[in-house]
C-alpha cells in the first residue's frame, strides 16, 4: 500500500474510531436522560394551601423515596394585570436530590380566556 493510501486509511480509521466513541457516548446519555424521565413520571403529587374558592394555590412534587422534587405556586401578582379575580402568576420551584435546597425558580404570568380557562403561561 503506498503511503498517502495508508494516510488516508489511517485517517479514515481515526474518524470512524471516533464517530464510534461519539455515538456510544450520546446513547449513554439518551439512556440515562430515559432513566430520569422515567423516574419523573413516578412522582408522587400532593395539593395543598387552598383559598376560599376552593382552588389549591400549591402543588408539591415528590420523588419515590419521599424527597421534594418540585411546587408550583399560584400568586396574585400586583404587577401583571388581574382578570376575573383568578391567580395571574405562577412561580415553580425546583428542589435538589435531598429535597431541602432550592436548585431552580422560575415564573411565569398566567392567561385565561373569557369563560376563565387557562390559556397561556409566559415565563417572565
Amino acid at each position: 500500500m503506498s503511503s498517502t493510501n495508508q494516510t488516508i486509511a489511517e485517517t479514515l480509521g481515526s474518524s470512524i474510531s471516533k464517530i464510534a466513541s461519539d455515538v456510544g457516548a450520546l446513547a449513554g446519555r439518551v439512556t440515562r436522560l430515559e432513566r430520569s424521565l422515567g423516574y419523573l413520571m413516578k412522582m408522587n403529587m400532593i395539593r395543598s394551601d387552598r383559598d376560599n374558592d376552593g382552588v389549591y394555590r400549591k402543588v408539591s412534587y415528590y420523588r419515590p423515596d419521599g424527597t421534594l422534587f418540585q411546587t408550583s405556586q399560584l400568586e396574585h401578582d400586583p404587577l401583571i394585570p388581574v382578570v376575573n379575580g383568578v391567580y395571574n402568576k405562577r412561580v415553580t420551584t425546583i428542589y435538589n436530590k435531598q429535597g431541602d435546597a432550592i436548585v431552580d425558580s422560575w415564573s411565569a404570568s398566567i392567561s385565561y380566556d373569557a369563560d376563565g380557562v387557562l390559556i397561556s403561561e409566559q415565563i417572565l
